[in-house]
């Protein structure tokens, strides 16, 4: 058995976005925890060994902290320099041979990344021009880090309101929260139809994504009917909830909350998939992922939509109590944490596998959109 599948030895891993100035995903920060007892080279093996990695993220730069800068010849094997950013301590290079250590590093091709201030007495210059700002979590600090010289940014700031953002109009807001409803509902066709017909830049991403190569169609798609017969009723209603976190303008930049929206939907959906729950469950889990943000869109509560959208009650409870099944699996997509872990029935390599699966497909929307 592999590393990567042995599961009592497989690591504690988390998985972050990074941004660039413009709120895109430009790469990961990928957190190895080893399990008690194992050292770091065997953890970094079973991860960066594991071949599901590179066709699930080689999409995006890989940002690797590190404890320390002492390399390791069996690690760097496993870690190409044209994607993975080692991420060390700034303060560890006080330590006795630290810069020349990095300055390894940077030899073998890597660009080293620092966390927190160069000490006092200290000498090194990267080979690049990437500044990366971490535990970015609200708007201002993102807006000090930019002013600093950062030009990626990791953290939760894309959750706390834009000053800057337009005012969504209410007959706009109608019209996607009936939208919505219908989708809960599992209405027909003939009515979603009818809803998105109402709102031209929801029928426009919806052709878009149609005739986009996620779905892979080769005939060219003109209309909705076309739209619904290319994407099936299950992908239809899918994608309309995504979507929603699209339609601010045709050609305009894409929403910050639609890759996250799409990572907790899909990463819901995927754990209920990994411990063998139905189909019809897996849906309401990616639904409830998927309407985890509706609060951030909307500017209105969560107690206030739901009410508007008569969830199912499982979806509901989860959304407001955080409570049952998918209420366990939302705090553990949300903050990823060894109680939520727990809670949620996942261990280390479940989480991993999970993870792969919700950035696979929020790297590739999130490109296709």
């Amino acid at each position: 058995m592999s590393a990567a599948n042995n599961l009592n030895q497989f690591p504690l891993v988390n998985i972050q976005a990074v941004t660039d100035t413009q709120d895109l995903w430009v790469g990961l920060v990928v957190e190895v925890v080893p399990q008690a007892g194992e050292d770091v080279s065997t953890a970094l093996g079973a991860v960066f060994g594991d071949l599901e990695m590179a066709a699930a993220l080689a999409q995006l730069e890989w940002v690797l902290p590190l404890p320390c800068p002492r390399p390791d010849d069996n690690v760097m094997a496993l870690l190409p320099p044209e994607c993975v950013l080692p991420l060390f301590r700034a303060d560890c290079l006080t330590r006795e041979q630290a810069p020349a250590a990095v300055a390894r590093w940077q030899d073998m091709g890597y660009r080293v990344l620092l966390d927190g201030a160069l000490p006092a007495g200290v000498d090194f210059t990267p080979r690049h021009a990437l500044r990366l700002a971490r535990h970015v979590d609200d708007r201002a600090t993102r807006t000090a880090a930019e002013a600093a010289g950062a030009s990626w940014f990791c953290g939760d700031y894309v959750l706390d309101t834009d000053p800057d953002a337009p005012p969504q109009d209410s007959a706009s807001r109608k019209r996607l929260l009936a939208l919505l409803a219908l989708v809960a509902r599992d209405a027909d066709t003939r009515e979603l139809e009818l809803q998105v017909k109402q709102d031209p830049a929801l029928a426009y991403h919806l052709l878009k994504l149609a005739n986009s190569a996620a779905v892979g169609s080769k005939a060219r798609i003109a209309s909705f009917a076309q739209a619904i017969h290319v994407l099936g009723r299950r992908q239809l209603q899918r994608w309309l909830q995504l979507l929603l976190y699209a339609r601010q303008q045709e050609d305009g930049p894409i929403n910050p909350l639609l890759p996250l929206a799409a990572l907790r939907a899909a990463c819901m959906e995927a754990l209920v998939k990994q411990q063998g729950g139905p189909v019809e469950f897996q849906d309401l889990a990616f639904m409830t992922g998927m309407f985890s943000l509706l609060d951030r869109l909307f500017g209105m509560s969560m107690v206030e939509l739901c009410a508007a959208l008569s969830l199912p009650q499982e979806v509901e409870t989860a959304l407001l109590q955080r409570q049952g099944t998918l209420g366990r699996m939302l705090n553990l997509v949300e903050s990823p944490s060894e109680a939520y872990l727990q809670q949620a029935e996942c261990d280390a390599a479940m989480w991993w596998k999970v993870q792969l699966a919700g950035f696979r497909w929020a790297i590739q929307v999130s490109r296709d959109l």
